[in-house]
Parts: C-alpha cells; structure tokens; sequence
C-alpha cells in the first residue's frame, strides 16, 4: 500500500512517483483521451516544424550541433531553456525585453506561425 499523509491524500513514494487514484472508469477514460490529445498536438507541432524547415530550406542545430532538418519537439523545447521576458516599469510605463533570444530562436518562433510570435514580439 502507497504511504499516505491522511486517508484522501496520497504521498510521494521513495522512486518519487506520483500515485493517482481513478476509481471511476468515466476519470480513467478523461485522463486517456486527455494524454492522447496531449500526444497529438506534441506530434502535430514536430511534424509542422519539419514540414516547414524542409519547405525553407532550413535547418537548426541538432544536439550536437550539427545542423537537422529534422528536430524533435523535445529539442526545440531545450533549445527555448533560458528564455526570459524582463519588464521593467518606471513611472507607470513599462519596457519589455526578450532575454538570450537568438537568430535560431527567432528562426523557429516564425516558422511556428503568427500566434507563436505574437507572444514574443506583441507589438510586431
């Protein structure tokens, strides 16, 4: 049996993994399809980025560094590591900055569309 903190409250377990309880099959059947859409985006987004590199004639750096027409969405994930947005207000005005954002960055941001590079660069 997991070890509890109280009778409702499952605790942590010495590997560190979660324990979760879905008595009903309707809450087994939600978290499925929940993950599975979550899979389907993941899948969607790679594939979109490599349509488009390949389109573009493009590339970024795998791993290694060695440039890839063929980037897992896991990679462009660590390559986004870092990314800051700084805002300093002074006298009721503000000044937003994009901290450690470079050309490679700014490559994958316009592939991934207008709504993607609205959120870094909203007033463009």
């Amino acid at each position: 049996h997991p070890k509890t903190n109280n009778e409702n409250m499952p605790s942590l377990d010495k590997n560190k993994e979660t324990i979760v309880y879905l008595e009903k099959p309707q809450r087994i059947m939600a978290l499925l399809m929940v993950m599975a859409l979550s899979l389907l985006v993941y899948a969607l987004a790679e594939r979109w980025v490599r349509q488009e590199l390949k389109k573009q004639d493009q590339s970024i750096p795998n791993q290694s560094g060695k440039p890839t027409q063929t980037p897992t969405l896991r990679r462009i994930f660590q390559m986004f590591e870092g990314i800051h947005v700084l805002l300093i207000r002074q006298n009721d005005q503000g000044q937003r900055t994009i901290v450690n954002l470079n050309e490679e960055h700014s490559k994958i941001i316009n592939i991934l569309g207008k709504e993607v590079k609205n959120v870094y660069f909203p007033d463009t």
